[in-house]
């Protein structure tokens, strides 16, 4: 009788793992209509035939991050109004703002955590759904906050090839300079002319793209990561920027005649942005107002 019931319980256990590893490979097509509107914010000084800065602030969602090609139809949406309204040149640099690159630990993940009530519980259906390789970050974390650095590290291959191919590919497909944003990545570099992982620290980092879609440079690491990163986010080495020759001049300088500072909008479960973009032009500064949907904000060289 005793073997019997233990046989019994064995197979159940058997069956139950197996259902929850089956449920872990299920991922759900979802149909998902983005708001693609965007408006001009900011358009300061006049074309010079010397390029401009066009700081893009996105509207994004959870939902927006499901697949590359949900988030490519986004961005490509404001850069194509964007075009229409004369503001992309071959001369064109593009700005992305903080954490955009972050949030593709989100890409390809079960309906249940784009439904999440708060941040919380989407990243514990993002460990639910991905056992082994959470269970495996884990072990290998670096930091006060083994977790926070686990949610990173687990995809962090796949969260770098998926930047390089979305901002990469929209760099070379509207043939301007992107700043891509940044991204959350264990000791980034580029090898080959590839984003790529390390095993090492996690940093936020964010990579140029050329007109035909290459890195410019190295990764620039942020050398003060926010408050509440800092117990798994490294801050940078160095106190050096890097500075990089574009089509519009040499990008990177503190002390350049013009800038752009933007920021995401939109809500991430109980999380808002919160941030007003920024330009500013001769040592004139204009700010953007606090009002929600996507913003563009350019100034021209």
């Amino acid at each position: 009788m005793r073997k019997l019931i233990g046989c019994t319980l064995l197979i159940a256990l058997i069956a139950a793992a197996g259902a929850y590893g089956y449920w872990t490979t299920q991922r759900d097509v979802g149909h998902y209509l983005s708001d693609l509107r965007v408006e001009l914010a900011i358009n300061a000084g006049a074309n010079q035939n010397q390029g401009n800065l066009l700081g893009i602030e996105p509207e994004l969602s959870p939902r927006d991050y499901q697949s590359l090609a949900l988030l490519h139809l986004k961005l490509a949406a404001y850069l194509s109004a964007a075009r229409d309204a004369g503001l992309l040149n071959d001369k064109t640099v593009v700005v992305l703002p903080e954490h955009i690159g972050t949030w593709l630990m989100l890409r390809g993940e079960k309906s249940e955590l784009y439904q999440a009530a708060n941040l919380n519980e989407a990243l514990h259906w993002l460990a639910l759904s991905n056992p082994l390789a959470f269970a495996n970050a884990w072990v290998r974390a670096d930091g006060e906050s083994r977790i926070n650095d686990a949610y990173l590290r687990m995809k962090a291959g796949q969260m770098a090839a998926d930047y390089q191919t979305l901002f990469g590919g929209l760099a070379k497909e509207f043939g301007v300079t992107v700043v891509a944003g940044s991204i959350a990545l264990p000791d980034p570099r580029i090898e080959n002319g590839r984003l790529l992982a390390g095993s090492g620290p996690l940093y936020s980092s964010s990579v140029v793209f050329d007109r035909n879609g290459a890195p410019l440079g190295a990764p620039q690491r942020q050398r003060l990561p926010t408050h509440d990163a800092q117990s798994y986010i490294q801050p940078s080495s160095s106190q050096q920027l890097n500075v990089l020759d574009t089509p519009a001049g040499r990008l990177g300088i503190s002390t350049a005649d013009a800038g752009v500072r933007v920021f995401m909008h939109g809500k991430f479960w109980d999380q808002r942005s919160t941030g007003q973009g920024v330009v500013s032009r001769n040592g004139q500064t204009t700010q953007d107002q606090p009002v929600p949907g996507a913003r563009l904000l350019n100034v021209w060289l």
